[in-house]
Formats: structure tokens, C-alpha cells, sequence
């Protein structure tokens, strides 16, 4: 049985999948070459802005994995101790019924409760 350490292993790719297979794979006794083009998750990785949802795919097959992705996100902040500024927050989302949205159409405001600050208000349509 051939086991991590005795094989080669290079990862084309040095966004958050290439990085999280090398990592894992580190854990496993492996050292795998990574090998990226221009820089560290300078694609799409490093252009996210890092948000994670832990409930937007309860509705469907990828549940589970996102609400396990949600989890090991947290879970390597603790561990590796990086400055990556990983923090969680909470977030409300707001629904406009059928009449509200033809009123909003019609109007060049934006329906905002009074309680929110308007500042911190990202208009989404």
C-alpha cells in the first residue's frame, strides 16, 4: 500500500481549492507542490470578500456541504491563528411583498425602515 509521503503531488492552482486540497493533504503527511500562475488567490478566491452563508443552500442538495464548509471555515481561523480576519456576523434580510415592489418601482427612494441606518443600507435589485 502505497501511502501520501511516497507519492509526488503537485496542485495546479493556488486559489481556496488548490490551497485547502494542499493543507489537507499536509495533515496526511503529504508535501505537495503548489504550483499558481501569478499569486495566492489572486482570482476568484481573493475576490469574494470571504462571505459565507451558513443557510443559503438548505433548500437543495449542497445543504450539507455548505452548512460543513461554514463550520471548517471557523474551525481553521481557530487553528491556524492567520490574520485573515475571519469573523462571523449576523444578517438580516428583508422581503418586500408583491405590492411593495410595485410601489418601490415607481419610487426613485428606497424602502428602508426607520429603525436601520440608511448608510449601512446595499441596494441588491
Amino acid at each position: 500500500m502505497t501511502t501520501a509521503t511516497s507519492k509526488k503531488i503537485v496542485i495546479c492552482g493556488g486559489g481556496v481549492i488548490g490551497c485547502s486540497i494542499a493543507y489537507f493533504l499536509t495533515l496526511k503527511g503529504a508535501t505537495p507542490i503548489v504550483i499558481e500562475r501569478y499569486s495566492v488567490a489572486c482570482g476568484a478566491s481573493g475576490k469574494a470578500g470571504g462571505f459565507l452563508a451558513l443557510d443559503w443552500c438548505d433548500r437543495n442538495s449542497l445543504g450539507p456541504l455548505a452548512r460543513l464548509s461554514f463550520k471548517l471555515h471557523k474551525e481553521l481561523s481557530e487553528t491556524l491563528k492567520l490574520p485573515y480576519d475571519y469573523r462571523a456576523l449576523d444578517t438580516l434580510s428583508i422581503s418586500l411583498s408583491e405590492k411593495e415592489k410595485k410601489i418601490k418601482q415607481n419610487s426613485s427612494s428606497t424602502m428602508v425602515p426607520s429603525w436601520i441606518d440608511k448608510p449601512t443600507i446595499s441596494n441588491s435589485s
